[in-house]
């Protein structure tokens, strides 16, 4: 169960679900996915081998700044009433509530992506944290198991209230995928360009890169900036951007075909975000081999080795964000060092079989 499912994609959680959704049709499961509908893609269709049911839904993103969508009733529960086995991804997700509200009884597991919001601040974050410690606690209450991206994420859901067992699973990437480029156009030694992979909005925290700019581009004139990603601060972005001159050298590029292309060629990627659980955009960068630059919040601090692999900073510091991309922009062989060591932890970290046979053991012990 998973609000966002392919094709609509917009974060990481759904890439998560379509991961897990293939390899356990390879261990030999019966898959079905239930998700919203907001983009008017077919209501019922198998793909790959996956049964795949999108509920009409209305979209609440533009609105709200963050994933959301809304359906008007519980009629959802015929869809897995045969179900061995429900998980349910994200506590914020609508389809969550309904799922645990429609079968409190279910065999529910819930996997909670997010670890805490305190650096959310305004009416999004005190929103948020009301929602946490009510609708969110209500369904972690009535799920079987709990589990979790990352130890920081385990801390969140215990102080949520989690009654059920927590196990902690991580996210994956494919390294085979995501991987170092053959082959740069220019030397990496030399590359002063900037990506910000993920979704536009408040939490990821491309609005602190943007004021970041000026400062990087007056000691550095040669650095270029990237946005990759959709979300709802892309116009406020781009109004900010003109309002700073930031022309010619910074692009919101939006969705692209393929990011791995993008990320192989960054000179360092950027993920200033206010709360994580296990940030793939990050992972992506580390199985490309790529410096990076992010915040101390979440899963992060269980991804990088800060001055090994990247470098963390505080969450919101914009000041501290000029520093750490100015030191990776201009001393290349360290930050092609953190890029090669990310790689290696990569290598022997990740793997989305691995993962997968993780839930498949959480799906066994609640099945029984």
């Amino acid at each position: 169960m998973s609000d966002y499912y392919f094709p609509h994609v917009g974060g990481g959680v759904e890439r998560v679900v379509e991961e897990l959704a293939h390899n356990l049709l390879k261990f030999g499961h019966e898959v079905r996915v239930v998700t919203f509908n907001p983009d008017g893609w077919p209501s019922e269709e198998v793909t790959d081998g996956i049964e795949i049911v999108r509920i009409p839904s209305v979209n609440l993103q533009p609105m709200v700044g963050v994933p959301a969508a809304v359906n008007a009733g519980l009629g959802i529960r015929r869809f897995f009433e045969d179900a061995d086995v429900i998980h349910t991804h994200n506590i914020f997700f609508l389809l969550s509530f309904l799922t645990a509200l429609s079968r409190p009884k279910a065999p529910i597991i819930t996997t909670m992506h997010v670890g805490s919001l305190a650096n959310l601040s305004g009416l999004t974050g005190a929103v948020g944290r009301l929602y946490e410690r009510t609708v969110g606690r209500f369904i972690l209450r009535k799920s079987k198991a709990v589990t979790v991206v990352s130890p920081s994420v385990a801390e969140h859901a215990a102080d949520l209230g989690a009654n059920a067992p927590i196990q902690i699973i991580p996210n994956s990437v494919d390294v085979e995928r995501f991987r170092p480029a053959a082959a740069l156009e220019g030397e990496p030694e030399t590359d002063r360009s900037v990506l910000f992979l993920g979704r536009l909005s408040r939490n990821k925290g491309p609005q602190y890169l943007i004021e970041a700019i000026p400062r990087v581009m007056s000691e550095i004139p040669e650095a270029t900036f990237a946005f990759v990603g959709e979300g709802p601060l892309r116009a406020s972005m781009a109004r900010r951007m003109r309002e700073l001159g930031l022309n010619g050298s910074v692009r919101i590029l939006g969705k692209v075909p393929d990011v791995v292309p993008m990320i192989q060629r960054a000179g360092v990627v950027v993920r200033p975000s206010l709360t994580e659980g296990m940030p793939l955009a990050v992972m992506e960068a580390m199985a490309c081999g790529r410096p990076i630059l992010a915040t101390r919040v979440g899963g992060t601090t269980d991804l990088i080795a800060d001055g090994e692999t990247g470098i963390l900073m505080g969450p919101g510091d914009v000041e501290a964000l000029e520093d750490g991309l100015i030191h990776m922009l201009t001393n290349r062989g360290q930050a092609a060092a953190m890029g090669r060591r990310a790689r290696e932890w990569a290598e022997r970290q990740m793997t989305w079989e691995r993962v997968s046979r993780m839930y498949q053991r959480v799906y066994e012990e609640v099945a029984s």
